[in-house]
């Protein structure tokens, strides 16, 4: 894990007094993204993002992985280690559990069962990229790729894998540009949910 709070090149370490501004950009750059539409189809989607993003960041991104963001505050990375969702206290898991259940409510198991086989899918890695955003007003400016870069470094330092999902094919090619390579393509997903697909980086 990477020490330190402020890298240069205008991105730092994220720490528990940024959370309000990282899940904010989180928000607002995933309110109206392909996933969340279809995952949380109900006009109070922003505000059930918050409490998911909260709750993420709060008992697992932060403790176990790392949150990267502009000094600017208006993009961030959260990146998790392999294993980091299975080594949770008790605690830990009750908080994230009930921020999972007030977001998803009564699709909580279409999205479980979506989940699973998107997994299934998913090839051994060092690393998850498990979201990043950037404010749609800052967007274009290169922020996106500056905030990723400090744990790219490390990738390719340890000569570790990390991978990804997204169901926007604009994305693509941005996370191409960084050295991600498609692996898998899951286009009929049930439950009409958004093609998905798996990316890889290797070093």
């Amino acid at each position: 894990m990477i020490s330190g709070h402020s890298k240069p090149g205008g991105v730092q370490r994220a720490t528990v007094k940024d959370l309000d501004m990282v899940v904010e950009v989180l928000v607002d750059s995933h309110v109206d993204y392909v996933w969340e539409r279809w995952a949380l189809p109900w006009g109070d989607r922003g505000q059930r993002l918050e409490g998911l993003y909260m709750s993420m960041l709060r008992w697992l991104a932060l403790p176990a992985g790392e949150v990267w963001m502009s000094r600017c505050g208006q993009s961030a990375a959260v990146w998790l280690p392999a294993g980091a969702d299975q080594d949770r206290g008790p605690e830990a898991i009750a908080q994230l559990e009930t921020a999972t259940v007030a977001a998803f409510g009564d699709r909580l198991q279409i999205i479980g069962e979506i989940d699973e086989i998107i997994a299934t899918q998913r090839p051994p890695a060092d690393w998850i990229l498990a979201t990043m955003g950037t404010s749609p007003m800052a967007q274009g400016r290169g922020l996106g790729t500056e905030v990723l870069k400090p744990r790219l470094a490390a990738l390719d330092a340890d000569g570790a894998r990390a991978v990804l999902e997204t169901s926007d094919r604009r994305n693509l090619g941005f996370y191409e540009r960084l050295g991600f390579v498609v692996v898998a393509e899951l286009d009929e997903l049930p439950h009409d949910a958004p093609t998905t697909w798996i990316m890889e980086r290797t070093t």
